[in-house]
């Protein structure tokens, strides 16, 4: 079982060419610790949500120290809508924080995606209910997801592959969205995840990890390669 995300609220990113490795399993022998399976593979599918003028984006891209994200996300195959959930993972400084919501996917898929009927919901921070009538689906996101986690529970590590993204500024009510124009991304990417009382740790793995530190998001990444948005 994976530990709570409440243990884990900083995160360090690393982007690895698809030639380097296929799985993390192949990067143990330069741990400096020891890993394990902490949860299945699973495949991890989220819309994201932004106004028309992507102020979201821009806030991430701008380096925002006060910012967040909307996304619905679900689990398992693409072309299902299987208990999809609201999470907003906003960021104070360098801590991540997400909250989760649970929401009736088939009035999701009645109203097009919208999320204006969540207006007012008393649930939602203030900040997302000012902004939830101009919030629309702008890009779908479906990778593949390993879970590790290392021998002390000090850090978790996941590993995502097969990145695919489509562009859903305009989706159609009749789900599964439109696969067969999914842009691939051939890259992989390693979240290494962990609480401020493992920072010493941390910084001491990355000084001997044999990949570069990067700040990004999928987010951006997926609007890059769409053309929607420069990085």
């Amino acid at each position: 079982m994976i530990s709570s995300d409440e243990n884990f609220r900083y995160e360090k990113k690393f982007l690895v060419q698809n030639s380097f490795v296929d799985s993390l399993d192949h990067l143990r022998y330069c741990l400096p610790c020891d890993i394990y399976e902490a949860y299945p593979t699973r495949r991890v599918n989220s819309i994201y949500y932004d106004t028309g003028n992507l102020l979201l984006a821009n806030q991430s891209k701008e380096g925002h120290s006060n910012r967040f994200k909307v996304r619905i996300r679900y689990y398992g195959e693409s072309s299902i809508l299987n208990n999809p959930f609201l999470e907003i993972k906003y960021k104070i400084g360098n801590v991540g924080i997400k909250q989760k919501f649970n929401i009736n996917n088939i009035k999701l898929i009645e109203d097009n995606f919208s999320l204006s009927y969540l207006l007012n919901n008393s649930k939602l921070p203030s900040f997302v209910n000012d902004l939830i009538v101009l919030l629309k689906p702008v890009v779908f996101i479906s990778y593949k997801r390993y879970y590790y986690l290392e021998k002390f529970e000090r850090f978790r590590f996941t590993f995502d592959r097969c990145l695919t993204f489509n562009n859903i500024f305009n989706p159609n009510k009749s789900f599964p969205l439109p696969l067969g124009s999914l842009v691939r991304f051939h890259q992989k990417v390693i979240e290494l995840k962990y609480s401020e009382k493992n920072e010493n740790d941390v910084n001491s793995f990355i000084k001997i990890f044999p990949l570069r530190l990067t700040n990004f998001s999928k987010y951006r990444i997926a609007l890059a390669e769409l053309g929607i948005l420069d990085i």
